[in-house]
């Protein structure tokens, strides 16, 4: 709960922080009403965080946690980016998506040759076609069961597929 002084450093700051959500929407690509929530939350977290007796003007302290945040929202949303759908298109063929490449799960009959002409034309490392592979073989699997299979932690398994993926969207 916000105390009385708090509510009106956010009230008073308000087009503050629409300045700052429009000076971001210059430099990033970023929805208004995501830039503008992402500065209004950084509002309120720095009035209820702001120590008066430092000797900081408020509105610089909140300047710079409003654009932390914007930063913030940013970095989700690059790390949202680097997920990889079955609608994505397969490079170098004409319509096809990564979903049409792979074989029902549930006819158990693995994946399609297309996949695995896909890995095996490719400059791919012995690593990455292993991680490719266990990802289409196990997909209710997560990152972390399918390393342990090979014998690696999460985060080596996901930079083998991350380079094998951007390898694969050369073409």
């Amino acid at each position: 709960m916000m105390t009385e002084k708090e509510t009106r450093l956010v009230e008073e700051n308000v087009p503050l922080a629409v300045y700052t959500a429009g000076q971001w929407m210059k430099k990033a690509v970023l929805e208004w009403e995501d830039a503008l929530s992402a500065a209004e939350y950084g509002l309120v977290k720095a009035a209820m965080s702001f120590e008066e007796e430092r000797g900081f003007c408020f509105s610089t302290y909140a300047v710079r946690v409003m654009e932390n945040e914007i930063r913030m929202e940013l970095r989700k949303r690059n790390r949202r980016k680097k997920v990889v759908y079955f609608g994505d298109p397969v490079s170098g063929a004409e319509g096809l998506t990564l979903g049409d490449t792979i074989a029902d799960t549930r006819d158990h009959f693995g994946m399609s040759e297309t996949v695995h002409d896909l890995i095996r034309n490719r400059d791919l490392t012995e690593k990455e076609r292993e991680a490719v592979l266990l990802r289409f073989q196990h997909p209710e699997k997560t990152q972390e069961e399918c390393g342990q299979m090979i014998g690696i932690g999460q985060s080596a398994l996901s930079k083998y597929l991350n380079s094998a993926r951007r390898k694969l969207k050369r073409v």
